[in-house]
């Protein structure tokens, strides 16, 4: 399997050995960067942040 992390149309990392460690790596660029989660997206990478990967506690009102 070939994993990868895609920003804009322009792949930043590749050959990433598993999705854990993917999830990780997008969580970092997020992080560091400075950006926003995809707005559509909001609640998905806010439960895997706060509840699979242990990161925080509040959870956003719906």
């Amino acid at each position: 399997m070939n994993l990868a992390v895609v920003v804009e149309e322009t792949i930043i990392l590749q050959d990433l050995p598993d999705l854990p460690t993917a999830f990780g790596f997008v969580f970092g660029l997020i992080y560091v960067l400075n950006l926003q989660y995809p707005k559509d997206l909001r609640y998905t990478f806010e439960t895997v942040q706060k509840i699979f990967m242990g990161l925080g506690t509040d959870l956003s009102a719906r």
